[in-house]
């Protein structure tokens, strides 16, 4: 079996709605520098020239099948190397995939192109329909239009009802009763069966599956994969020659045009994990006696669909086994989901303030209500568990209670709990949202091993920490693959300028800190909080710069961008942060009139002169200018960070800025 064979083959768990698995669990990308950054759909110019590819060909035969393109929305421009990709809006694997996705186009933008085939899941209720009115976006603007919308479905996966769907097709330049009508009429039912027909002859059943020039990969995973066999295929074209307008064609002319579905009978088990970890109890919030026979440590994220759903199964669980079991709290908040961090900065809030009970009763309402996440909405959770809200706000303002939520994600790295929900029963591991049957048997089994410690002479109150004592503490770091060479952190020959435009907090000498963003991107939003920390961390040590890169998918985008600037070309830097906060606040909402109005909450701006900046486009400028130094860098995604000489792609964690700048402070 060939590498990239071996990959696709183990990441079946990680495509929604794969057979493969009884229950899908969410896993986190630990993919460096996509992850979450959102990058325009084309580059211009490749970022791997034809002589920084060192990969050879494939070596001896490949899986590769008969993948048409037919009429399907295309983008890109390379006719190297074509994927096509089984996806659905509503599957959260696939939006996992789109930042792996757009970094491919942009690491190889005049070999690759990016095919989409619908694959909807009949359990996703919104993927139907979302489906329909992109088909309806493209007959009206066509493949761009359609990539367009694309990429506002995936960036608000959540709200995808009709109205929602409407809502932002008009946004992208479509008639909205048009598309409304192609929505519930099914007008493009045929191209969903057509595409739907195709997966299944290619046994495409999960989402996402792509084929990279007719070689299956499963799964939303990492850049790594997908480079390796895209560089494989390069090599392979270049070896082979040809027209590259007719070479997909010919790859696939003598290739299968059905793929049969992994064999099941026959197979033998895959033994079950009896590794024991250490998983220490701590000050982890707790349901059930200290003294209980069974310990089941939970690790969560609260915006977690997969959590939510196990939730009943737990419930069971402690109704079946009583005081023989109690259950305890790990936070494990997954970086692509943005209200996650707060909801557990809230429910620890509520724990200290208020104890265990309300805790609990806290997550409870958390995960029955994960549409509604807002600040407010946990601010109303508060008041019902009847915590003081007031002493609440204080820990979550300062944040008190982050750095226990990092040592838990560092624990859940350690120990291989990556994805949520994870469970260590009594140390020993079960993944996802297992029914009940397979916490009972795993359950019981340690519940019989731990009786015996008893029995011989182990007080119950002991019993975990005996069986743990001696368990695994660091999972083994897989080996890296033979062609995959780390990649170190960019560092700049030479540092962009900051302009005398440019909105600053901090002192001029300290360690400089720009930031290239976009108000309506999503992530950009999402690494707010982690610079604020930034600068609570290090004060004076750092100054923070904002550089403007509006996205063109993004409609509102550079209008905000420019409203932003007049702002602070008003009322100077302290203006410009605040309605910086108040558009990241509001990203749904960044109309010409939401402008206006974010503008005449700040203080100390003229909206006389405000409406005519931005239909002057004064500081239009400014801005492109703050584009062109992106390109000239190689940024050209949001956000990107260069701290001091180094670059920072995609909303990163805390520790990655910390060691950039830990690094560089004297």
């Amino acid at each position: 079996m060939t590498r990239s064979l071996l990959l696709a083959s183990l990441a079946l768990a990680l495509a929604c709605g794969s057979s493969s698995t009884p229950e899908p669990t969410e896993v986190g990308s630990s993919e460096g520098a996509s992850a979450g950054a959102e990058t325009e759909a084309r580059v211009a110019v490749s970022a791997h020239p034809p002589s920084a590819i060192s990969a050879t060909a494939p070596e001896g035969p490949v899986e590769r099948y008969q993948v048409p393109v037919g009429s399907s929305p295309v983008r890109g421009d390379g006719a190297l190397v074509t994927i096509v990709a089984f996806s659905e809006f509503q599957c959260p694997f696939c939006g996992r995939a789109q930042p792996t996705l757009e970094r491919v186009l942009e690491r190889y933008p005049r070999e690759t192109r990016l095919v989409f085939k619908h694959r909807v899941l009949p359990f996703h209720q919104n993927a139907r329909p979302a489906a329909l009115a992109a088909e309806e976006v493209r007959t009206q603007l066509g493949d761009e239009g359609f990539w367009r919308v694309h990429d506002a479905f995936f960036a608000d996966q959540r709200n995808l009802e009709l109205e929602d769907l409407v809502s932002m097709a008009q946004r992208v330049g479509a008639d909205g009763s048009a598309v409304r009508a192609a929505v519930t009429q099914a007008t493009h039912a045929a191209v969903l069966e057509q595409d739907d027909a195709l997966a299944q002859r290619l046994s495409a059943l999960g989402t996402p599956t792509f084929f990279i020039n007719g070689r299956p990969l499963v799964g939303a995973q990492p850049f790594e994969a997908f480079a390796t066999i895209v560089e494989e295929e390069i090599a392979l074209a270049r070896q082979r020659g040809g027209n590259p307008a007719t070479y997909y064609d010919a790859l696939l002319a003598s290739a299968p045009v059905r793929r049969e579905p992994p064999s099941r009978p026959g197979r033998a088990p895959t033994p079950p994990d009896t590794t024991v970890y250490h998983v220490p109890v701590d000050s982890a919030p707790q349901r059930g006696p200290d003294d209980a026979l069974v310990t089941i440590v939970q690790f969560t994220d609260l915006e977690c669909p997969f959590c939510a759903r196990v939730e009943p199964t737990l419930r069971e669980v402690e109704q079946r086994y009583g005081n023989d079991v109690r259950i305890l709290f790990r936070n494990n908040p997954l970086p692509f989901h943005t209200h996650a961090m707060l909801a557990h900065e809230f429910a620890l809030a509520v724990e200290d303030v208020a104890g265990d009970q309300a805790f609990w009763q806290f997550t409870e309402l958390v995960f029955a209500n994960r549409s509604a996440m807002e600040r407010s909405d946990l601010e109303a959770h508060v008041r019902t568990v009847g915590a003081n809200l007031r002493r609440v706000r204080r820990l979550v303002d300062r944040h008190a209670h982050q750095a226990r939520i990092e040592q838990d994600q560092g624990l859940a790295r350690n120990i291989g709990a990556a994805g949520t929900p994870t469970f260590f029963i009594n140390g020993r591991k079960l993944t996802g949202a297992q029914p009940i049957d397979a916490f009972v048997r795993l359950i019981d089994e340690v519940k019989l091993q731990a009786e015996q410690r008893v029995q011989q002479g182990t007080a119950r109150a002991d019993v975990y920490e005996a069986i743990i004592a001696s368990g695994m503490r660091q999972v083994p770091a897989p080996a890296p693959s033979p062609s995959a060479a780390p990649t170190p952190p960019a560092v700049l020959n030479v540092v962009p300028a900051v302009p005398a435009t440019a909105p600053a907090r901090g002192p001029a000498g300290a360690l400089t800190i720009q930031i290239f963003s976009d108000f309506e991107c999503p992530f950009c939003s999402r690494a707010v909080p982690t610079i604020d920390r930034v600068v609570q961390t290090y004060g004076n040590r750092v100054r923070v710069v904002f550089r403007h890169m509006p996205l063109a998918f993004h409609q509102h985008a550079r209008e905000a961008a420019e409203a932003s600037m007049e702002v602070r070309a008003q009322a100077g830097d302290d203006a410009f942060w605040r309605y910086h906060d108040l558009l990241f606040a509001n990203q749904r909402a960044l109309t010409t009139a939401d402008l206006e109005r974010y503008a005449s909450q700040v203080g100390g701006v003229d909206l006389t002169r405000f409406r005519s900046a931005l239909q002057q486009h004064v500081h239009a400028a400014a801005i492109d200018a703050d584009v062109a130094v992106a390109g000239q860098i190689g940024i050209r995604g949001t956000p990107s960070f260069v701290v001091g000489n180094r670059v920072i792609r995609g909303a990163q964690p805390f520790v990655n800025f910390e060691e950039a700048i830990d690094a560089q402070l004297p």
